[in-house]
């Protein structure tokens, strides 16, 4: 018999620390980033961080966090993603400071382009927290 991979969720965000951030004693950002990971940790099964640092000038870290499907949900897959799958992640508001995760599925007969257009008229109008 095959040997059966399991189902995972993942996902890659770049994050980077703002300027108040930097401005921290040396204490205090690292409680900042252990406070963060922690938090993260706790809501997924796995956690890898890379530092961007000299590598890429968009950010400082690249995390990859993954989960392991929910097998409950497997029968409802066909009727679930019966459309194509549309996802996006980005900062908005004051310095960026509010991470938006949208995950949307529009019918058959979209275009890519329309349903482009209407998940970012979507998320423009959501109301954003002053930083």
């Amino acid at each position: 018999m095959a040997e059966q991979t399991p189902e995972t969720l993942n996902h890659f965000a770049t994050l980077s620390f703002t300027e108040d951030y930097w401005k921290l004693p040396q204490e205090s950002r690292c409680e900042v980033r252990e406070g963060f990971l922690s938090r993260l940790r706790q809501s997924v099964d796995a956690v890898h961080l890379y530092q961007l640092a000299a590598l890429e000038s968009r950010g400082d870290l690249l995390t990859w966090t993954a989960s392991t499907a929910v097998p409950a949900w497997r029968p409802l897959r066909e009727a679930l993603l019966s459309g194509a799958v549309l996802h996006s992640t980005g900062t908005v508001g004051p310095d960026d400071r509010t991470i938006v995760v949208v995950l949307t599925q529009y019918p058959g007969g979209a275009s890519f382009p329309n349903a482009v257009a209407t998940v970012t008229g979507l998320v423009r109008a959501l109301p954003v927290p002053a930083g």
